[in-house]
């Protein structure tokens, strides 16, 4: 049966540079949820938008739910399932992000896969809704590009953004984001930054990867908030959103 229903996950933990005030981090906060609003919610307007939300940033769940209104969320502090990620990564825990020396550890990236088992597993709570598009999304990332939900053919494909191993959103039908919530348990490809999860969705999953059009870096289309310019930053702040 053929829906306009998109179950839209937002998982892990905000990524806000060597000064993590509580400013800063609220303004990524804000401004990736503008465009969000703009440039893919606003633009599939016959599309219905479902948030789902596990977040690590617990700190901050008033802001979040005030904000996309989510229909299942949950907000914890990662430091609570230290041992399993260390068993799980073979990495510990040696400084809290944004430590430099743990930006693009194993530990990091097996903790942000646990994140993706548990917004997953929320997902599966409403199943009834019967989805036709499931979108993982960062909640630190900006963008300033149409993302149109007609070019994803996503009984044929994943998607992500179009980098190697791009990691700031993937698009997928719901049979293979069920699938793709088993990579903290079930990958077996190492926990390096970028490529183990493209080689968990092509082996896993047993589907293709299609890059989209929605180029990353600082002077494309999609950025991390504070990697991005100033201008870029400006931009996405300063989105009216209805």
């Amino acid at each position: 049966m053929q829906t306009n229903n998109v179950a839209f996950l937002i998982k892990g933990a905000i990524s806000s540079g060597s000064k993590p005030t509580k400013h800063i981090q609220e303004k990524t906060i804000i401004s990736c949820y503008k465009t969000i609003y703009k440039h893919i919610v606003g633009i599939n307007k016959s599309y219905n938008f479902d948030f789902y939300i596990h977040s690590w940033n617990y700190q901050f769940e008033d802001l979040f739910t005030s904000l996309y209104n989510p229909t299942l969320s949950v907000f914890e502090d990662n430091k609570i399932y230290e041992k399993i990620i260390s068993e799980r990564s073979g990495d510990t825990l040696k400084e809290s992000y944004p430590s430099i020396r743990m930006k693009h550890s194993r530990y990091n990236q097996c903790s942000h896969c646990l994140s993706i088992q548990k917004v997953t597993n929320l997902l599966k709570n409403n199943l009834e809704k019967n989805y036709k598009y499931v979108f993982y999304y960062r909640p630190d990332v900006i963008l300033n590009k149409n993302v149109i939900l007609t070019d994803y053919q996503v009984d044929k494909f994943v998607y992500s953004n179009d980098f190697n191993g791009g990691d700031f959103h993937w698009a997928m039908n719901v049979e293979n984001s069920l699938k793709f919530g088993d990579i903290f348990e079930k990958n077996t490809f190492g926990w390096g930054c970028h490529g183990f999860i493209d080689k968990f969705i092509q082996e896993y999953l047993g589907i293709p990867i299609e890059r989209d059009k929605i180029k990353p870096g600082p002077s494309g289309d999609q950025e991390v908030f504070y990697k991005s310019s100033n201008n870029f930053k400006k931009y996405a702040f300063n989105i009216n959103v209805l």
